[in-house]
């Protein structure tokens, strides 16, 4: 449901049991080729919450998802924070906001999809 992910690795092994503090590394198709990114997981309380932190040298992303059960439906909250950390990044983050916020839109619906699938 992540729109461009071709490959996310765990350079430490795939979790097991607790997978806070878990390292990966993800190859996202984007424009001019792969981008490599390296992540962490913060927060995993399966299945309410997930938290991680993503990013490369020009940029961390530190993104939330939180489910709550409401009887027969449920509510997913996103939260996305950008930090840019070099001019590249900050000019970047400017020119593609509007094209980040549509695929942000686009990858929670898919995600929407997959999980009234069964996913």
């Amino acid at each position: 449901w992540l729109s461009g992910l071709e490959r996310t690795d765990f350079p430490d092994g795939r979790p097991q049991g607790e997978q806070a503090g878990t390292r990966f590394t993800q190859l996202v198709k984007q424009k001019g080729g792969l981008g490599e990114y390296e992540g962490l997981i913060l927060v995993h309380q399966r299945p309410r919450r997930v938290c991680v932190r993503v990013g490369n040298r020009d940029f961390t992303a530190l993104v939330g998802y939180r489910l709550t059960s409401h009887g027969k439906g449920s509510t997913l909250a996103f939260t996305a924070r950008l930090v840019f950390h070099t001019l590249v990044g900050r000019m970047t983050g400017t020119l593609y906001a509007g094209a980040s916020k549509r695929i942000a839109i686009e990858q929670l619906v898919a995600l929407k999809q997959f999980a009234e699938a069964g996913g």
